[in-house]
């Protein structure tokens, strides 16, 4: 099934991340990058395969990465001793049942990361009207860092009614129960470096059955930062 490395095609499974880094003094077991297969399957098996006999053997990441097979955490196999800017690259194969993915993933070479993102605030309040409807944007959270970063929502307090993208946009999942006027989510900042770094906020969204004038639309959002 995997003759030649192909890239493998697939009935509409497919993994991400395509890039991560790694800090170039790495010891071995230092955790990388955490591949996902979505849709998210139940029992997605993962592992990494070696590239054709005519790729540099320098840049072969199956010499210097290993995965978990049931989680997809990727992690170094042997101590890292390589350039800032180089890059290693692998290709990750992930099967659930019938459902087969891969990817091309590139692993850059970084200085040691010493710094977690840091949010524009330290805590977030924002009042939206009980009729915004499910789906809509209601905020979007930022963090600064050298590195990228993408955001999550951690799974605790009223985490069930919300999302978020990898940018930090929050929109509201389901409709807002009738019987309850304040909700509490707390947001995670995670960069990409190496080794990666997090940092946490405290969201409260403020429910209101005020019309008119005050509540412009459920578009529209008010913050109340609190400085850092």
């Amino acid at each position: 099934m995997y003759k030649n490395n192909s890239v493998i095609v697939l009935a509409g499974a497919s993994l991400s991340p395509a890039s991560g880094s790694i800090f170039r003094t790495a010891p071995d077991n230092t955790r990388v990058m955490t591949m996902k297969m979505n849709p998210n399957l139940s029992g997605a098996s993962f592992s990494i395969i070696a590239p054709g006999s005519g790729a540099s053997s320098a840049n072969d990441g199956s010499r210097f990465f290993k995965i978990d097979d049931s989680t997809g955490e990727i992690l170094t196999k042997v101590r890292i001793n390589a350039p800032i800017g180089s890059a290693y690259h692998l290709l990750v194969v992930a099967e659930s049942g019938n459902n087969f993915a891969s990817k091309n993933v590139t692993i850059n070479v970084k200085k040691f990361n010493e710094f977690p993102p840091k949010f524009s605030a330290s805590m977030y309040s924002v009042l939206v009207k009980r009729t915004t409807f499910a789906g809509c944007k209601l905020f979007c959270v930022n963090a600064s860092d050298v590195d990228d970063v993408y955001y999550v929502i951690d799974p605790v307090f009223d985490f069930l009614l919300f999302t978020i993208n990898p940018s930090g946009e929050i929109s509201l999942g389901q409709r807002f129960p009738p019987e309850k006027n304040a909700f509490k989510l707390r947001v995670t900042a995670v960069d990409t470096g190496s080794p990666q770094l997090k940092s946490s906020v405290n969201i409260l969204i403020n429910v209101t059955d005020i019309a008119g004038e005050k509540i412009y639309s459920f578009l529209l959002y008010t913050f109340i930062t609190k400085s850092v």
